[in-house]
């Protein structure tokens, strides 16, 4: 979160937008209380707004905790679809940013569904906690489908941990936690950084700023004349990864 913050001030956003499950649970609250205002606050102190909708996980804890946070703002409280606008109008570096929150830890139709049908005119972002093409999900199940139908021209999900391949070109999908939680985690982690200009998105790229990185390896042991080859194989997948590491511009 800190890192996100740092580098939100020295990229100059306009705003910092957060997917839901920012709190895993309410009894977090007081663990969460003080890192949020922190960030927040030196956000603000930049000239950056913060918003956020709220998941499964925080629906309980995030409203409050955002209540308690000067220049933070829930977007659709209580599962009512609110937009606001970000950047000029005036010269085509603007967005309308929608937002819906969850206002139960279970629900079970699309909010897609309940979108207005006046969404304004000119580049639209959409940030929502859901769970796509899940039709028996209780975690507000989204299609495809729905999706595209909205003609957004970006959505940004947040629910499930591992991100999509998201880029200029393909703008919808999944961000995926800031850093992974565990092993079954594994791959780059970090915030996005998404750039509007001329009235299209210029830049869409993810920022692997987790401190913390897993790795999965697979090595081919077959053959292998006893233990030592077994550890050298070991040893030069090891170095090659740590040599790929060392070359990236954001390293763990």
């Amino acid at each position: 979160w800190r890192r996100s913050v740092d580098l939100a001030i020295h990229e100059g956003a306009e705003a910092v937008l957060l997917a839901g499950d920012v709190v895993e649970s309410r009894h977090d609250y007081f663990e969460a209380l003080p890192r949020l205002q922190t960030g927040v606050a030196a956000l603000a102190r930049a000239g950056i707004q913060t918003f956020a909708v709220s998941g499964n996980h925080d629906v309980n804890i995030l409203p409050p905790l955002i209540d308690r946070v000067p220049d933070a703002h829930l977007l659709g409280r209580n599962g009512q679809w609110e937009s606001v606008q970000l950047g000029d109008p005036g010269n085509g570096d603007s967005a309308t940013l929608w937002g819906w929150s969850f206002p139960a830890e279970r629900v079970r139709h699309n909010p897609l569904t309940q979108l207005p049908d006046d969404r304004g005119t000119g580049l639209r972002l959409g940030l929502l906690h859901c769970d796509r093409d899940q039709a028996d999900s209780p975690y507000a199940p989204v299609t495809g489908e729905t999706l595209r139908d909205a003609r957004f021209d970006a959505w940004l999900l947040g629910h499930i941990h591992q991100p999509d391949g998201l880029d200029v070109d393909n703008a919808s999908g999944y961000l995926g936690t800031v850093v992974g939680l565990d092993a079954g985690e594994p791959g780059a982690r970090g915030p996005w950084l998404i750039e509007v200009a001329d009235g299209r998105i210029q830049r869409f790229e993810q920022r692997p700023l987790a401190p913390l990185r897993w790795e999965r390896i697979d090595i081919d042991i077959g053959g292998a004349a006893g233990e030592a080859d077994v550890v050298q194989r070991l040893d030069a997948r090891l170095e090659g990864l740590a040599r790929a590491l060392d070359r990236a511009d954001d390293r763990p």
